[in-house]
């Protein structure tokens, strides 16, 4: 063919897909079709230049294309043609050296099959060897620095590959070809058992045969993981468990139930055939189920204070190959930011642990940055996200538009970072600590290892309403210009998890609540979304919290403020029999001193604060054992098919104002509670007013949906972790032909809020909404 025929195009692949698949099925395909050139990858995805005839170029893109179908991969093509040259090969370059904009990481996988039976295999060099990995699985947020580029960037840079590995990371049939992070146990990292004291015992497979003897012996391990460190227990013994609870200080919080199969979860939880699906994928989720009744040989100690389990697959080699010897499922415990540092070595972990466990079995690598185990649960038919971690982060997002550069702090100490790069947004993990120290350091480790990953400094701050906040304070620190969104239009735009379109939407935030001035919060706030902006249309109405943020887990706090609000002083007389009679007359004094006064008090409207009282008047419970406490209570009240007794009616309720521009409704549920007093006075059970309330919450969207005519509606904050509510709201709504935006790839609390803040910055050209005068209600019942 003459050269008059041959043309030269220039691809350019965007998408956070370095070290996947993606790069050796591009070569097959450019040899398949005969075409030269070269390939190179960059900080946005991989460049390409290619030559052969224009109908062989269009064929090549098809065939991307079908293949990003079949695979699910996240990228889009860009192409434009160029000046023939003439090349006679194709190669693969590699990267140049990296811009001004970082690198994008890409979520750990969970072995896939084929490198589960190669460590299983005795024929196989790779038998009983944890860090088999291929293109298709394998760390890559935990061992990669700045991104999966090559070797050099991540933590294996120390470890150079041996004959046999770079033999097949050259050979392009192999799954391993191009593979950055190839490894075998002649020249990868390898494993070694500690005692109590950190001595080394044992090496290599004989390392992981006496750890597995130790766990059936009934004794406590700290098991290094690539992601990080877990303290773990056979689940049948309770003594171990109750150990491991000892020394975390977690006596109540679910342990994560680790089985070999999703058949053994099935033994002992009530799974859905969705639940198998999930459970099987490459980000190996823990998930939510309840356990079925005698849980057989499982220590009670696995969940001792709710009916549900955390169950998941193995994560890593280890674990498979622990689980693989035992053939028994393991109790784990993540050893998180509390205990160790982010980024941490085993002697670290040694120190902390050192003599209040058994053994270690651990690397001669350090743990590069600590990540939890994701954690979802069916809602609605689909998976939600309760914590987002290993195999989930980061997280990625396409803008609506092109950004500067931009990164956005979150709406809590615990909250993620998001940063932008060109069209992109990228969500990173949620920190973790207990104490105020804890979450300071795992602020600034968080914080720090974003900076190392990314080499130009911060354009632009977007920040939360709350000026109490960590992240509000260190983006005003750098004098760097700071936009303040709110913080519940953030909550509803990480729920959307995309930019607003042409539709109009009912954006709907029950959360916590967010401090605005420090004595107020919000969080039980209803938007209109559209394309040309936002606006706040109903709020629900306020109450005093007494102990303000500091009183989040305490059930009964919550209920006092919200009687106080309709009752003052004869709230006690309302209480039923059960929660007054524990009281002393000294104990309520100080509570109605407290309560008049609103000393060290909140005036919120957050949703999840009134349900937490909600659930001290219903269950009894005084306050939050572990994180979703609340909403796991909840689940025994509704029947066991989630649906509503036929006949339940809802309770009473007002909305007073207009739902019109420039006005905020106030939703008041002074006459909701007073109703359901009456039902627990005359005899009528929790479970009767729960269905009753569940029914009032539908006639209040309802209501809202009648009069705005939205196309959809987006469910925000974690008020909606209420899976008895949740479901029972989408049901309704579904029947009614209103589809409900739920993220299934976020979770609902402040974890995912700055993502929420990106895309809402992205989304409207002024993210604060038009000023608006706040009705309040003329009829004040109780007061």
């Amino acid at each position: 063919m003459s050269s008059e025929a041959l043309k030269r195009k220039a691809i350019h692949i965007c998408g956070n897909v370095h070290g996947s698949p993606l790069q050796p099925a591009v070569f097959r395909i450019v040899r398949t079709l005969n075409l030269k050139g070269w390939m190179r990858p960059q900080v946005s995805g991989f460049d390409l230049e290619l030559e052969g005839d224009e109908s062989t170029l269009v064929a090549f893109e098809k065939r991307m294309l079908a293949m990003q179908k079949r695979h699910g991969w996240s990228i889009s093509l860009q192409s434009q043609w160029l000046a023939f040259q003439g090349d006679t090969s194709f190669e693969n370059l590699p990267p140049l050296p990296q811009g001004d904009e970082g690198c994008w990481l890409t979520p750990d996988r969970t072995p896939c099959p084929d490198c589960v039976a190669e460590m299983f295999n005795p024929h196989q060099r790779r038998f009983f060897y944890p860090y088999t990995s291929c293109t298709e699985c394998g760390p890559r947020y935990s061992w990669a620095r700045q991104g999966l580029m090559d070797r050099s960037q991540t933590i294996l840079s120390e470890y150079v590959p041996c004959e046999q590995c770079q033999a097949e990371a050259n050979q392009s049939r192999d799954r391993r070809f191009l593979y950055p992070l190839n490894a075998c146990a002649t020249c990868g990292p390898s494993l070694s058992l500690q005692d109590a004291g950190g001595r080394p015992r044992f090496h290599h497979r004989e390392a992981l045969i006496q750890a597995a003897a130790c766990l059936d012996r009934g004794q406590v391990l700290v098991v290094e993981e690539p992601h990080g460190y877990q303290l773990v227990a056979i689940a049948r013994s309770s003594s171990a468990i109750k150990r491991i609870r000892s020394i975390l200080g977690q006596p109540h919080q679910p342990a994560m139930l680790l089985v070999a199969t999703p058949d053994a979860a099935d033994t002992f939880c009530d799974m859905h055939p969705q639940e198998r699906a999930w459970m099987q994928g490459p980000d190996a989720p823990l998930i939510r189920m309840r356990h079925r009744e005698g849980r057989f040989s499982l220590s009670g100690e696995l969940s001792p204070s709710c009916a549900f389990l955390d169950v998941g697959l193995p994560a890593s080699g280890v674990m498979h190959l622990l689980m693989h010897l035992l053939d028994l499922p393991l109790a784990a415990f993540p050893a998180g930011p509390g205990f160790c540092s982010y980024a941490c070595s085993p002697g670290e972990v040694n120190k902390v642990f050192g003599g209040q466990v058994d053994g270690f079995l651990a690397s001669n690598l350090s743990v590069l940055r600590q990540t939890t185990r994701s954690l979802i649960w069916r809602v609605c038919g689909f998976k939600q996200v309760l914590r987002q971690g290993f195999g989930m982060v980061p997280i990625e997002k396409k803008l609506p538009r092109p950004s500067q550069s931009i990164m956005a702090m979150g709406g809590s100490a615990l909250g993620g970072f998001a940063q932008t790069m060109r069209d992109r947004v990228f969500l990173g993990q949620a920190m973790d600590g207990s104490e105020e120290k804890a979450r300071m350091d795992a602020f600034l480790d968080v914080l720090g290892d974003i900076k190392q990953g990314r080499k130009s400094p911060v354009d632009h701050y977007l920040v939360d309403s709350d000026v109490s906040q960590l992240g509000v304070q260190y983006a005003r620190s750098t004098r760097r210009p700071c936009t303040v969104v709110d913080h519940d239009l953030a909550h509803v735009m990480g729920s959307l998890g995309r930019g607003v379109g042409q539709e109009r939407l009912l954006g709907v935030c029950f959360d916590e609540g967010s401090s605005q001035d420090g004595a107020s919060a919000s969080g039980g706030d209803v938007f209109m979304l559209h394309p040309k902006g936002w606006r706040r249309i109903a709020q629900w109405s306020p109450f005093w919290l007494p102990g303000g943020q500091s009183s989040h887990p305490d059930h009964r706090a919550c209920l006092y403020g919200m009687m106080w609000e309709v009752f003052k002083e004869n709230l006690w007389d309302q209480l039923p029999l059960r929660l007054r009679a524990p009281l002393q007359a000294l104990e309520i004094k100080q509570w109605n001193q407290v309560l008049a006064t609103q000393c060290q008090s909140l005036r919120t409207r957050s949703v999840t604060r009134w349900w937490q009282g909600i659930a001290a008047l219903l269950t009894h419970s005084n306050r939050n054992r572990f994180d979703g406490d609340a909403w796991l209570i909840m689940e025994a009240l509704r029947g066991q098919d989630g649906h509503a007794p036929q006949g339940i009616k809802p309770y009473a309720w007002c909305l007073d104002g207009a739902l019109e521009e420039g006005s905020i409704a106030q939703m008041d549920w002074f006459p909701m509670l007073r109703e359901m007093l009456e039902d627990l006075h005359k005899g009528r059970g929790s479970d009767h007013a729960f269905q009753r309330l569940v029914e009032t919450f539908y006639d209040i969207l309802n209501r809202l949906i009648q009069a705005l005519k939205p196309e959809g509606v987006i469910f925000a904050g974690n008020g909606f972790e209420n899976r008895s509510l949740t479901e029972r709201l989408g049901q309704r709504l579904h029947e009614d032909g209103i589809p409900v935006i739920m993220s299934q790839e976020l979770p609902l609390g402040d974890q995912a809020i700055a993502m929420g803040q990106c895309m809402a910055h992205a989304s409207f050209d002024g993210i604060r909404s038009h000023r608006k005068k706040e009705v309040r209600s003329k009829k004040q019942p109780g007061r």
